[in-house]
């Protein structure tokens, strides 16, 4: 996924500009890749500063592909303490945590 160098220099609009291009060009059967690039587009919108809408687009991930594939629980984990991190006593972050604690991606 082309999104996860950018997300590890802390560059993320490039982050979101690349997943929004991969989630493009993905294949509906694809749905794991989906959840991936799209959990990784969260952070990337979070890095932002925009948490509103990291959660809301890290919320988009279906919960069942979250129990089933490591890979995807474990971008949501991430997600997750950076959300912490950034906005511990946000609404937004309780919405996440309620979530979370669901699907076991806190």
């Amino acid at each position: 996924m082309i999104s996860e160098p950018h997300l590890s220099l802390g560059n993320y609009a490039d982050a979101e500009a690349h997943a929004h291009k991969s989630l493009a060009f993905l294949r509906p059967y694809m749905q794991r890749d989906r959840a991936i690039v799209t959990a990784r587009l969260a952070h990337a919108q979070l890095g932002q500063g925009d948490a509103e809408a990291a959660v809301a687009t890290a919320l988009s991930v279906p919960a069942d592909l979250t129990s089933r594939h490591p890979r995807v629980s474990g971008v949501l984990l991430d997600f997750g303490k950076a959300l912490r991190a950034t906005a511990p006593a946000s609404s937004f972050t309780r919405s996440w945590e309620e979530r979370s604690s669901n699907s076991q991606c806190s």
